[in-house]
């Protein structure tokens, strides 16, 4: 069996109901507002919108988390802890993870059928509601084929002999195997710096169209609040979060 870490954590999209936590997000950024006009006034290396605002995210999202833990029930949290820890005990036979999996499981699953009777309420509401409509992330869902995933178990280092290959299962280290993989891809064949930018400057003078002062004044112009606005409203649904683990949603 692979080893199944803890996994990155991601804000749950349900807490951003909370009034308690809406209220506690609106003083955090009445506090960011006040260091980002105090900080741009007298700007040094500690004192910076950049790092007020760092500082926000990371209550916002301590914040968040504590919020979350107390909202999801202990219960299954304990079930969840108990089932990760027999699968990846080393010292437990297959067959007794196999048993205590089982049974923890159940108990998971007597969990979920207590509130399958809300969600499949509220699923049936939303396919009244979006099922009809063309443009709804619903509607084009729900005529795609759901294919299945397949686990993978190990991975094979780059410098392993083939006579006598290394494998890992561990799924943080195969999941930084896999990075340093595609970074080393992204690196090979880069040119030097000088020559890269020597080739850079070389394309840019061969390009004959250039901006008109118009342009030139319009990309000068600082941003406003009602071009963040419309961004944000532009931003799908549904996707997955950055490592900062906040999704557009927030």
């Amino acid at each position: 069996m692979p080893f199944v870490g803890t996994g990155r954590w991601s804000l749950p999209l349900f807490i951003l109901n909370n009034k308690k936590l809406e209220e506690e997000m609106i003083e955090l950024g009445k506090i960011l507002q006040q260091e980002i006009k105090s900080s741009s006034e007298t700007r040094t290396d500690i004192d910076n919108p950049q790092a007020a605002f760092c500082r926000f995210k990371s209550k916002a999202i301590q914040l968040c988390r504590s919020t979350a833990k107390r909202l999801i029930p202990m219960k299954k949290q304990k079930l969840l802890s108990q089932l990760r820890a027999t699968n990846n005990d080393p010292n437990l036979p297959d067959e007794d993870k196999h048993i205590v999996s089982i049974a923890l499981q159940d108990q998971l699953n007597q969990l979920e059928i207590i509130k399958h009777d809300k969600t499949r309420d509220n699923l049936m509401a939303r396919m009244r509601l979006e099922n009809e409509s063309p443009a709804s992330k619903l509607w084009a869902k729900s005529g795609k084929d759901q294919k299945s995933r397949d686990t993978i178990i190990e991975l094979k280092t780059s410098d392993s002999p083939p006579e006598a290959p290394i494998y890992i299962q561990r799924s943080d280290k195969m999941s930084e195997l896999s990075r340093d993989y595609y970074d080393s891809l992204q690196r090979e064949g880069i040119s030097p710096t000088n020559e890269r930018e020597e080739a850079l400057e070389s394309t840019l003078n061969a390009i004959m169209i250039k901006l008109s002062p118009l342009n030139k004044q319009e990309l000068a112009k600082s941003l406003t609040k009602a071009n963040v606005e419309e961004v944000l409203k532009l931003l799908p649904n549904g996707k997955a979060p950055g490592i900062n683990s906040i999704p557009y949603e927030f």
